[in-house]
């Protein structure tokens, strides 16, 4: 029994191959034609009218679930259908394409029918039927790619139909009756999908003809274009008939402009009448929506007009623009014309935004009345009808105003688009002189640049330029001219040095101020200016320079009040030193070992501070010295007054001795005296100068100058013995 069903189910297995062979298209090399389809065809068509009507609840679910023959042979005959029309649109594409390469190496070889030179209006139909080729052209590649998603979908579905015929011929779990039943279906499922790849392939191929037919298209328009933009001529005639042009669009949107209002004037008045009445019924809401409906669309039909109207001006300023870049005039002005044209596109884009967006809300609340007009068909209510009917009409109105003005921007944007091109162009051809001219009029317009205006008067980059230059140039030279003001006059006066310097400083600042005053008088910038500044100068001052302007203070006071002069020894804190220069901001310190310390002026006024040589250079110094015990007291008080026996060691005041105390080693003497010293360091040298004299005289009358000594006392005696070195190593 195993044996007879193995060799039915190999007979079975065979005879699906061969009317599988026979039933399948055949390949692709060898493709039928249009006529054969056709006959093929007709007998789908008979196969369907003969093909049994699937019972209700027979589909089968799952893995299991198979196409039934009726709905397979519909999907066949829907694919026969397609691939028929494909066929024939295959024959034309090819046409037009031996027809296209034919133009293009006809133009090529003798030109365009028109004779040169061509209007600048032709040039522009051309490139404008070049910019719709292009997106054309992303439009195929799209299509393209999309026939071959769609092929790889229907081969994947052949090859799992092909898969599961396998497997149930391969299977022994079922009978063989239903066996056979499930491979029927699978066949004509599998011609199906057969089908289906063909047209596929199909569909691929037509994408690509129409991608090369597109491809030969944009040739044929580039060599056009190359020959009219080598032989074109943008006469003033042509440009005076498109201002002519936009003049008369211009009067047709004005009186377009007055209907609307005087439109709008009348819904409104319709409006108000039916907000007043008194009389309220569910058929005065209809009426209601749609008269507030034709008010808003005659307002945005204004709007939309007097932005038409703006925009035609601004194609007039294109066109008048595109002429004197071609008539070669007013090319100092061609970087102002590109920021303008960049600006219109700019704000083109964001109106072209809105636009879309409210186009988009009118569809949708259309969509939604039209499907409440259709269910009210049937209704007797006429006059509710009505009122849906002209709710329609002026949505459909303002879409129809929306829609033209699209339109018309995106013209003035194809406008704009050629003067920038040709703009650059233009500027990439330009000679070298007038490339250097537009360089001139951007430094030019640059130099004109408004900072800020007051009044009649304003601020440009030229003038903070010049007034930053004198300004520079009047500093370097006030350093001169104080310094010799200085030496010629200052240095004559009998005045002190410190006073001098503060004077010359002063002089220094009135200079400083002077110059200011004059490099803005000459570039004519109103003092005015700085009230409006004020506030911004007042806070800047109050958080981030209150530091510096304290010490510039701190400055102007030790110059008037002078509790610190130049040549002053001073002590601040631990820093001992001679004051060699009072700035604006900081005072200069020289200490005696010869390094500066920078200290703020407000630290001078602030802290305590030491001047040692405020009233005059008088320093009153101390030598203090010991002698033994024994040594004859008198006579080293005279010794120490002889010592100071000095010419720096003043006589008024009179020396001062004194005999402080009986140390532990040394009874201690001091001599105070007064010196006249204008630095540390003298008075370190006077005060050597009277220690070598002491010490000379109190050799000279043998008077002992001892060193530090103890003495050691025992209570009882202590024995003392001598180790001899062999007795210390054991």
């Amino acid at each position: 029994m195993t044996l007879l069903r193995r060799t039915l189910y190999l007979i079975l297995l065979l005879t699906s191959l061969a009317w599988a062979q026979t039933a399948s298209p055949t390949p692709e090399s060898n493709e039928p034609t249009v006529g054969e389809l056709r006959t093929r065809l007709e007998r789908v068509s008979e196969r369907i009218k003969q093909a049994p009507r699937p019972q209700v609840g027979s589909t089968l679910t799952g893995e299991d679930q198979i196409p039934s023959t009726l709905d397979s042979l519909r999907r066949l005959d829907v694919s026969l259908r397609r691939l028929i029309t494909l066929r024939e649109t295959i024959t034309r594409l090819e046409e037009k394409i031996d027809a296209a390469k034919m133009e293009v190496d006809q133009v090529a070889a003798a030109g365009l029918e028109t004779r040169p030179p061509y209007s600048v209006v032709f040039l522009d139909e051309l490139q404008t039927e070049y910019d719709l080729v292009q997106e054309r052209l992303s439009g195929a590649r799209l299509a393209l790619t999309a026939a071959q998603t769609a092929r790889e979908l229907e081969q994947d579905r052949l090859n799992d139909l092909q898969a599961r015929r396998r497997r149930l011929l391969d299977s022994q779990s079922s009978g063989e009756l239903e066996t056979r039943r499930k491979v029927e279906h699978l066949e004509v499922a599998i011609e199906a999908a057969q089908a289906g790849v063909n047209l596929a392939d199909t569909e691929i191929k037509v994408a690509e003809l129409e991608l090369e037919l597109t491809n030969r298209r944009k040739e044929l328009l580039e060599t056009k274009l190359d020959i009219a933009e080598k032989n074109f001529q943008f006469s003033r005639q042509t440009l005076e008939d498109q201002v002519a042009n936009l003049e008369d669009l211009r009067a047709k949107f004005t009186a377009q402009l007055e209907r609307f209002r005087l439109a709008e004037s009348t819904s409104r008045e319709r409006l108000d009448g039916l907000l007043n009445d008194e009389i309220d019924d569910s058929e005065q809401d209809s009426e209601l929506a749609m008269r507030r409906e034709w008010v808003l669309t005659h307002q945005r039909k204004e709007r939309l007009l007097e932005e038409r109207l703006e925009f035609n001006l601004a194609r007039q300023d294109l066109w008048e623009r595109r002429f004197l870049v071609h008539a070669g005039e007013a090319s100092t002005s061609y970087d102002e014309w590109e920021d303008s044209a960049r600006g219109l596109l700019v704000r083109i884009e964001k109106n072209r935004d809105v636009l879309n967006t409210e186009l988009s809300q009118i569809r949708t609340e259309l969509a939604a009345l039209l499907e409440e007009e259709a269910q009210q068909q049937d209704d007797e209510a006429d006059q509710e009808n009505a009122w849906l009917e002209a709710h329609i009409q002026a949505l459909v109105a303002r879409q129809r105003a929306l829609e033209d003005t699209l339109q018309f921007e995106s013209e003035t944007e194809s406008l704009a688009r050629r003067l920038l091109a040709e703009l650059s162009n233009k500027q990439e051809t330009a000679p070298l002189s007038e490339r250097i001219g537009q360089a001139w009029s951007s430094l030019i317009n640059f130099w004109n640049i408004e900072l800020y205006t007051l009044g009649d008067s304003a601020v440009t980059v030229g003038k903070l330029c010049v007034a930053i230059t004198i300004l520079i140039v009047g500093l370097g030279f006030v350093g001169r001219i104080t310094r010799f003001l200085s030496n010629k006059f200052l240095a004559r006066l009998p005045i002190k040095d410190n006073a001098r310097s503060n004077l010359e400083r002063f002089l220094r600042y009135a200079f400083i101020l002077l110059v200011f005053l004059f490099s803005l008088h000459v570039v004519n910038i109103p003092l005015t200016i700085f009230t409006f500044l004020g506030g911004t100068l007042a806070i800047a001052i109050g958080f981030g320079a209150q530091n510096i302007l304290n010490n510039f203070i701190s400055g102007l006071i030790l110059m008037v009040e002078r509790p610190v002069r130049t040549g002053d020894l001073i002590q601040v804190d631990d820093t001992v030193g001679t004051v060699e220069d009072i700035g604006a901001r900081s005072t200069r310190i020289r200490v005696p070992s010869g390094i500066h310390v920078i200290l703020p002026n407000s630290t001078l006024l602030e802290n305590k501070v030491i001047n040692l040589t405020l009233q005059d250079t008088k320093f009153r110094v101390e030598v203090g010295v010991g002698v033994a015990y024994g040594s004859p007291t008198r006579k080293v008080l005279e010794l120490l007054e002889k010592s100071l026996d000095h010419d720096e060691v003043l006589r008024y005041p009179a020396p001062v001795f004194t005999f402080d105390d009986f140390g532990d080693s040394s009874l201690n003497f001091r001599a105070h005296f007064w010196v006249s010293a204008n630095t540390l360091l003298d008075r370190d040298r006077i005060t050597t100068k009277v220690r070598l004299s002491i010490d000379d005289l109190f050799r000279e009358h043998g008077i002992t100058i001892p060193f530090p000594q103890r003495d050691v006392n025992f209570n009882a005696v202590v024995p003392v013995r001598i180790i001899s070195d062999d007795e210390e190593k054991r």
